[in-house]
């Protein structure tokens, strides 16, 4: 998640159940200043798209969009992808 360009997350914890992240909001691409937080929780995701722009956006089944980043290279918002979809797996089989 430090790798994200946009949002910029500032820190970040993973739990059995869900991603929590804090990250810098800007809007029209200036910063504000203020500090938000976003919970995902691992079996509310989906699925997730990456997009060779770096671009990755997770989803519900039902096609709402959870969360989106975008990432300095591919392999970086692939690798991403592949986490968040080993942590639902995981959390889906109930560990």
């Amino acid at each position: 998640m430090a790798r994200s360009i946009n949002p910029q997350v500032t820190e970040s914890e993973v739990t059995d159940d869900f991603l929590q992240y804090r990250f810098r909001q800007a809007i029209a691409g200036f910063p504000t200043g203020a500090i938000l937080e976003n919970r995902m929780h691992f079996l509310n995701i989906g699925r997730m798209e990456v997009f060779e722009n770096n671009l990755v956006i997770v989803r519900t089944s039902g096609d709402i969009v959870l969360a989106q980043f975008v990432f300095g290279n591919n392999p970086d918002a692939k690798m991403f992808a592949d986490l968040l979809a080993s942590f639902r797996a995981r959390r889906s089989r109930g560990r």
